[in-house]
């Protein structure tokens, strides 16, 4: 793996490799032999040679050569303690050397190899004591002599190529230098080395001591021995280089003689050589033309089927929406056409442009009918403007049909999303036996339906205006009659869309019974309409009349109910001959049977009195407390759209629903007749054996009176109508006065002060309190309107009636 540049790299920048070698190496269990020193001193020599020095430079800031080193000095110590072999140790100092040598050249300035090389040499001076070594040289061959000059060799190169720290080994380099000096010329220990002295003299450095400069005449003595040894070992081990060169030179001597007769022959067939050549290119000339058709052919392949395949390409761009492209593939085509028909009249080449051009009129003729239906499709406004931008440039028309064309497509588009918003309406639940959809459903059309007509026709309007209207957009060539045939285009476009609105509007909100979402649907339109006043189509007063029409059906259906529910209860007692005793009053609970307690109604309201908080002396009576209750609940719905414009009608309508009720209860006080009538005594016999029957009931069995209320803590009915007044409600002491062993007659007297009570309350209290909280409480009015007609002609019947039945009677002589 280490002579691999990749892997050593990853293994020593990544993996740390190198600290991981000097652990097992520290590793006091091992026992090193020679194989094992020669695989690790290998390893670490690819190492340094396959290393990306760069990247493990800036992986290690440079501490990978130092941990080299330490690697080095491990093994050194390791093998040397571990084995005596000395040509074992020489072949371990060898691989050092060479190593230390390569990393003294590599290494960067302030890195020391002293401590490397010192070691080294130590060893090697305790080895070469068991290596025999002759002086002078003789020139047999000695390995391990060998070995041991080629150590000292590197260790001495290491030290003269070092950058840096060559003053700690300068014990070390002299020693060196002075064993070059003394060895003999017949063999130089440099012999494998290709060292460039001069180059190696000037890394020298400046002399320290004399005995520096008197030593360095036997250093050059030693460099010129090595010189003479380098190059007769150089003869000696090329000379069969030099006898194959020999022997070369001569062959191709030889070679040069042939190759100059040949050449001289050559010459003289060249004539004849050429006239062939001419006869072969006259008979040869048609299948060349041929030949230059069909490669010219091949050569324009890809051109001709690019310009064949234009169509199809046009029909990808119109698919894709890339319209540039298709239109200017179309341009392309025409041109080519053009110039086709100026050049060349052949009609074998025209014909098959037309055809080209037919495809491609067809491809053009789909891409308009995709642009169109972008016109129909929900996209915003840009593709809008893009899209008609694509038509002007495709077709002839004018602005006066672009313009149709463009309004036409955006009213298909409006009026397809409307017909996808009936669909609520289609799949809305009717409430159960109603005959009707119910109010969610038709608020929700209603939402939608505004939604879809203020982004529809807004976009509509305003891309229009871009487009048409705008005087940098719009075509040049408009005049000011075509600019106003298009300004009327867009208004009758607008008008359409608003009437539509309206009619809607008109025929969904008679349907709507809910406040709320009436209030909602306002405030949604209001904001539309403020949108659209900006671009001049506020359309805000056009909805006050379906607004109107509606709001007034609701409030009247919902006096109507309470009126209805109040003649209900009047008629049912009625027709069961009940005394007003048994169901007109709240029964106060633990009160005597004959104990009747009737409350002092005022004559007439003050005008201090706050109109939204109800009076409390009507919670005497549960039938008013629940017409009070009903006419609030309108009321206070009613708050969240007051419309000025219907106080007028509304009072109408609560006069005319006050004088039903008034009329109900003068009915049913009428029925009563007077304490003599025999249907009167008829009626109290009746209800007293019914109240005798109960009370018998409710003594065995403890059980309530058969008719009850809902009622407070107090014994008064609940109202949610009177709950909404901001001020408590305190309950009004009644003062009941017991009356036992009374008569028929008396108990009659009872019955009609009831009624004119409860009439009474009617008239001065719920009526003008009514009257005052729609006026003030709803509508923030000042002053109270006039009663109608009717209501004065029912507080008339009502008064003259009260008169003659408030002034006592002789009743069997009473």
């Amino acid at each position: 793996m280490t002579k691999n540049q990749h892997a050593c790299t990853t293994l020593v920048t990544r993996h740390h490799l190198l600290p991981w070698i000097i652990i097992q190496l520290g590793d006091t269990t091992i026992r090193p032999d020679n194989k094992f020193a020669t695989i690790w001193h290998q390893i670490i020599e690819n190492i340094v040679v396959n290393l990306d020095q760069a990247k493990a430079n800036k992986a290690t800031e440079g501490k990978w050569c130092q941990d080299v080193l330490q690697c080095i000095i491990e093994l050194l110590h390791l093998h040397h303690a571990g084995t005596d072999d000395v040509s074992g140790s020489l072949e371990a100092l060898s691989l050092a050397s060479r190593t230390i040598q390569r990393l003294a050249d590599i290494a960067r300035e302030g890195f020391s190899i002293s401590m490397a090389v010192g070691l080294c040499f130590g060893i090697l001076v305790t080895v070469e004591q068991s290596v025999h070594i002759a002086m002078p040289w003789t020139s047999s061959p000695d390995p391990q002599r060998d070995t041991w000059v080629e150590i000292q060799k590197r260790l001495w190169l290491a030290l003269m190529g070092c950058k840096s720290g060559v003053s700690d080994a300068q014990e070390c380099w002299e020693r060196l230098t002075a064993r070059f000096s003394t060895m003999n010329n017949t063999k130089n220990p440099l012999q494998e080395s290709q060292v460039d002295y001069s180059s190696t003299l000037s890394l020298i450095k400046p002399f320290n001591s004399l005995s520096e400069l008197l030593e360095y005449p036997s250093v050059l003595s030693s460099e010129t021995s090595l010189l003479t040894s380098e190059l007769t070992s150089l003869c000696h081990s090329s000379h069969s280089t030099f006898l194959l060169l020999h022997s070369t030179s001569t062959t191709l001597s030889t070679s040069f003689q042939s190759l100059s007769t040949s050449l001289d022959s050559l010459l003289s067939t060249i004539p004849s050589l050429n006239a062939a050549t001419l006869r072969f290119s006259e008979e040869t000339r048609p299948i060349l033309e041929e030949r230059r058709k069909a490669t010219l052919l091949l050569e324009q392949r890809e051109k001709l089927t690019d310009l064949l395949d234009i169509p199809a390409l046009i029909d990808s761009c119109a698919r894709n929406g890339l319209y540039q492209e298709a239109i200017e593939l179309s341009d392309h085509v025409q041109l080519l056409s053009e110039q086709l028909r100026q050049s060349d009249g052949d009609s074998e080449k025209l014909r098959i442009v037309r055809s080209l051009e037919r495809e491609v009129e067809g491809s053009v003729k789909l891409m308009l009918s995709g642009l169109i239906n972008t016109l129909k499709d929900r996209v915003k406004p840009p593709a809008l403007y893009r899209a008609m931008g694509f038509l002007r440039r495709m077709t002839e028309w004018d602005e006066e049909k672009l313009a149709i064309l463009f309004l036409c497509c955006r009213g298909v588009l409006i009026d397809t999303l409307h017909a996808s918003n009936e669909e609520i309406l289609a799949n809305g639940v009717a409430p159960s036996g109603s005959g009707r959809i119910s109010d969610q459903d038709v608020a929700k059309y209603l939402k939608g339906y505004v939604d879809i007509f203020r982004e529809g026709v807004y976009d509509t309007v305003t891309g229009y205006v871009t487009v048409f209207l705008d005087p940098v957009a719009a075509s040049p060539q408009a005049s000011p009659v075509e600019s106003g045939r298009l300004r009327s285009l867009l208004s009758t476009f607008a008008d359409l869309q608003i009437t539509k609105l309206i009619q809607t509007l008109s025929t969904h909100l008679p349907s709507l019974h809910d406040f709320n979402s009436l209030s909602s649907l306002l405030t949604q339109l209001n904001f539309c309409g403020s949108s659209f006043a900006r671009i001049g189509l506020d359309f805000r007063p056009l909805l006050i009349t379906p607004f109107e029409i509606a709001i007034t059906g609701i409030v009247k259906d919902a006096i109507t109910t309470a009126n209805t529910e109040l003649s209900s209860a009047f008629l049912d007692y009625e027709e069961a001959r009940s005394l007003p005793s048994e169901w007109l009053i709240l029964q106060v609970a633990n009160s005597s049977p004959n104990s009747i307690s009737l409350p002092e109604i005022p004559d007439s309201q003050t005008k201090t009195d706050p109109p939204f908080i109800a009076p409390q002396v009507l919670t005497f009576s549960p039938v008013l407390a629940s017409l009070l209750n009903a006419h609030l609940t309108t009321f206070n719905s009613l708050r969240l759209l007051p419309i000025l414009s219907l106080c007028h009608p509304i009072h109408n309508l609560l006069c005319e629903s006050l004088a039903m009720g008034l009329r109900t209860i003068l009915r049913y006080a009428r029925s009563l007749g007077s304490p003599s009538s025999p249907t009167s005594k008829v009626s109290f016999e009746r209800s007293r054996a019914s109240m005798s029957l109960e009370r018998r009931n409710s003594e065995l069995v403890g059980s309530q009176p058969r008719r009850t209320f809902t009622s407070d803590s107090q014994g008064r009915p609940m109202s949610p109508g009177l709950q909404r007044s901001n001020t408590p409600t305190t309950p009004r002491p009644f003062s009941p006065t017991p009356r036992q062993g009374f008569t028929s007659e008396e108990r009659m007297g009872q019955e009609r002060a009831i009624i004119l009570t409860v009439g009474k309350a009617y008239t001065k209290v719920m009526i003008p309190f009514l009257l005052r909280g729609l006026q003030q409480g709803v509508f923030a009015k000042k002053e109270n309107a006039p009663i109608t007609h009717e209501l004065e002609m029912a507080l008339g019947d009502w008064e003259r009636w009260y008169e003659a039945e408030s002034t006592p009677q002789v009743i069997n002589g009473k």
